[in-house]
């Protein structure tokens, strides 16, 4: 079976945590299809990373710390898919006063890339691809609402974020959709599988858990979600990853 191609040549595609694994990945992948691509991570240079991140437009940005992200926002200009694929990482130096205050910041969406796609949402609701700019949530997106913790979970905020967004901003020409996978396989050259509890830090481990996703079928549902392919699909949570029976 063929792979399905897309076209973003003239688009301006925007991954968050897109310097490394899956964001990297997506990141290529977009760059492979046309689009200019911009990514973010915390380090000062895109020298401290794989040498391929210094072929895209690279921007350091703590999305704990809402005066950088307005910054970048700003800076950004016209953006037309922003795919969030950075999990929360802090600081172990913040005390628990500290952690409690991002953690209620997070649950406002006053940080975090919900906060990103809110200062950029006029500007992708201004693009012209069919069924309008277009945000795609990926699997580390998680941590930032089990740092948040609002009562229901992490996977049910989750999926209540994606579904009210999606509903409100698709009418003002914005899509908001998101993937999650329960296990992620990063790559068919190794037999040992990278397990990511959604958010969390990668663990390897030789696990032979049934339930697995490979960043390919991650990658390939968020071109697809960002393309015209998806013009129509708004506030849904798509699960990548079967059990066998």
């Amino acid at each position: 079976m063929g792979v399905p191609s897309y076209d973003f040549s003239g688009r301006r595609v925007l991954v968050t945590g897109g310097t490394r694994g899956l964001g990297l990945q997506v990141a290529r992948a977009f760059a492979e299809s046309g689009a200019e691509v911009s990514v973010t991570g915390t380090a000062s240079f895109a020298s401290y990373y794989d040498p391929e991140v210094a072929s895209f437009d690279y921007h350091q940005l703590d999305l704990t710390d809402g005066d950088e992200i307005a910054s970048l926002a700003t800076r950004l200009g016209h953006v037309d898919v922003l795919v969030n694929a950075a999990s929360p990482r802090l600081s172990t130096a913040i005390d628990d006063t500290e952690r409690e205050f991002l953690a209620q910041a997070s649950r406002l969406a006053l940080v975090g890339p919900f906060q990103l796609a809110t200062r950029l949402r006029h500007r992708m609701a201004s693009s012209d691809m069919l069924g309008g700019g277009a945000v795609v949530h990926l699997p580390p997106t998680r941590g930032w609402f089990a740092l948040a913790d609002g009562g229901l979970g992490p996977e049910a905020e989750l999926e209540h974020h994606t579904r009210r967004l999606g509903g409100t901003w698709a009418r003002l020409g914005v899509r908001v959709n998101t993937v999650v996978a329960p296990l992620v396989v990063p790559s068919p050259r190794s037999a040992v599988r990278v397990r990511i509890e959604q958010g969390s830090g990668p663990l390897l481990t030789r696990t032979v858990d049934a339930r697995t996703a490979t960043v390919r079928q991650i990658r390939d549902l968020a071109l697809f979600l960002a393309s015209s392919g998806a013009a129509g699909l708004s506030g849904q949570t798509l699960p990548v990853g079967a059990t066998s029976d």
